[in-house]
């Protein structure tokens, strides 16, 4: 399984290069990547498997979608 990792409202960048509040931008980490953050330490941030994002990034799609077809026919006007 592959992990998203989020803090105060941000997302880890690739290679824990940052923080992004763009999921799009945000890094893909195994198991073995995210070992430490499992510990008690760390627990400011969250450990989110990508399934769970997964419908949230389809509805965002689906709105977009719908929101760049009625730009594009009110320039058509």
């Amino acid at each position: 399984m592959k992990y998203l990792l989020k803090k105060n409202g941000y997302w880890y960048r690739p290679k824990f290069c940052g923080y992004t509040s763009n999921l799009h931008e945000a890094g893909i980490y195994s198991e073995d990547e995210i070992a430490d953050y499992r510990t008690e330490r760390n627990c400011e941030t969250r450990i989110v498997p990508c399934s769970e994002v997964v419908a949230d990034l389809e509805l965002t799609i689906a709105q977009c979608t719908e929101r760049l077809e009625q730009f594009k026919a009110a320039i058509e006007r």
